[in-house]
């Protein structure tokens, strides 16, 4: 089942020479075909993409399953590693707690890129940041999980965990009440991990409805995208003929439909309406 998912866009930005022109990267999406997948630890949010796991309040016991984990993975470091579990040395030596979690870390955040849309299309803030202050778009994909535009090969349909060879997570962010868990020792080895780390904002952003697809341990990089996948492009309240008719002829020659709205704001309350008014039809 294919759904609408959202990426707001302006379309000018000052260039060079001080002058309002097209937006490169925006005019990339429909000339090229290709989406950027940006480093999340470049994010202007403190938290989103910035927390980091601790050990501050494991227990004994947890640490203790931790080494014995660490013993079957290196059976050849055994000895060391029962003696510093029988004289419970993480109490005494501040190192071994230091090096707890900064490979996943260093993996998830500087190692790894992310692409973020919305669920949302008619969105008053969302065309207020990203696209322009209602002069730009929000441009519609729909896609299936078999779909997903990353870069990689869907792969075996009876293993999801083979799916994009294993790189790729795609969900909806989730915007708890409560700082999520982040002791590594009761998230590592559970979906929590990256769920806390990468797909968990503060509640306040919780208008944004974002859907995200992390590529783990891959750098960021422009991403070519199936040109079908793109199905719509919707036009901020502000925005004119000249826009419509400069995102047309970026759309020339386009292989399928791609249906043209317009956000309207409502005379009776707070509300941005979406309203059809044309079709680029396919070449």
């Amino acid at each position: 089942m294919k759904t609408a998912y959202y990426k707001y866009r302006p379309l000018y930005h000052i260039g060079a020479k001080g002058i309002l022109e097209p937006h490169p990267f925006t005019r990339s999406i429909f000339e090229k075909a290709e989406i950027y997948y940006s480093a999340p630890k470049n994010y202007n949010d403190p938290f989103d993409c910035h927390l980091k796991l601790h050990v501050d309040d494991s227990t004994d016991a947890e640490w203790e399953r931790y080494y014995d984990s660490l013993g079957i993975q290196y059976p050849d470091q055994r000895a060391i590693i029962e003696v510093i579990k029988s004289n419970k040395r993480w109490r005494t030596d501040p190192r071994l707690a230091e090096g707890i979690g900064e490979n996943t870390h260093c993996e998830i955040y500087e190692e790894s890129s992310v692409f973020c849309l919305s669920k949302k299309g008619n969105s008053i803030p969302m065309f207020s940041y990203y696209a322009d202050s209602h002069w730009g778009i929000s441009i519609e994909y729909r896609f299936s999980d078999r779909e997903v535009p990353c870069g990689f090969p869907f792969g075996d349909l009876s293993r999801p965990d083979t799916w994009y060879g294993g790189k790729v997570i795609f969900r909806d962010v989730e915007y708890p009440p409560a700082f999520p868990e982040l002791n590594y020792h009761r998230v590592y080895g559970t979906d929590k991990i990256v769920r806390s780390l990468m797909f968990t904002k503060h509640h306040e952003w919780s208008h944004e409805e974002e859907f995200r697809i992390f590529r783990r341990k891959v750098t960021a990089s422009s991403v070519q995208f199936e040109r079908n996948l793109l199905t719509r492009v919707i036009f901020g309240c502000r925005s004119g003929d000249t826009e419509v008719n400069m995102v047309k002829g970026w759309l020339a020659g386009w292989p399928s439909d791609v249906v043209l709205s317009k956000a309207e704001t409502a005379t009776d309350q707070f509300e941005l309406r979406i309203k059809d008014f044309d079709t680029v039809k396919a070449i």
